[in-house]
């Protein structure tokens, strides 16, 4: 028993030392997508009208895809989409109609699921729920305007 509170405290220090480089390398390697994103598309100080908080999407790379369950906030204005993490620091995203190279309708029934592909980047970046209806009636607003000239 005399040896129990000196056995406690070498584990806390041995799972400090580990956990801390651990995390690191796993969220650099989480997050490395998104900062592609942000390199890609650099943010700008642009007010954009429409948003949308607390929505979800999910990153596609390569590697693992990084999702982010209701933390993105989406903005938009005719010609951008913004994305920016609610709860971090990274760079918001901004993104023009004209750098969407696809954009693939995958709803089905009440689910709504939309994803897009970009010219500058290999990432692609899906929209489920709040965010896909959103995204969804951003792109098809592009389409109105093409239908009615």
């Amino acid at each position: 028993m005399e040896n129990s509170p000196i056995f406690i405290i070498v584990f806390l220090v041995v799972a400090t030392l580990v956990a801390i480089p651990l995390s690191k390398l796993i969220s650099r390697g989480l997050l490395t997508s998104w900062r592609e994103l942000a390199v890609a598309y650099p943010g700008k100080e642009l007010e954009l009208g429409i948003k949308k908080r607390f929505t979800s999407a999910m990153i596609v790379s390569s590697g693992l895809p990084l999702r982010f369950n209701n933390m993105l906030q989406l903005s938009a204005s005719y010609e951008y989409l913004g994305l920016s993490t609610n709860f971090f620091s990274h760079p918001e995203v901004l993104i023009t109609r004209s750098d969407i190279k696809c954009f693939n309708d995958k709803s089905a029934w009440l689910f709504t699921k939309v994803e897009i592909c970009f010219h500058k980047s290999d990432l692609s970046v899906v929209f489920w729920g709040r965010g896909g209806r959103f995204v969804k009636e951003w792109w098809e607003q592009e389409l109105a305007v093409h239908r009615s000239r």
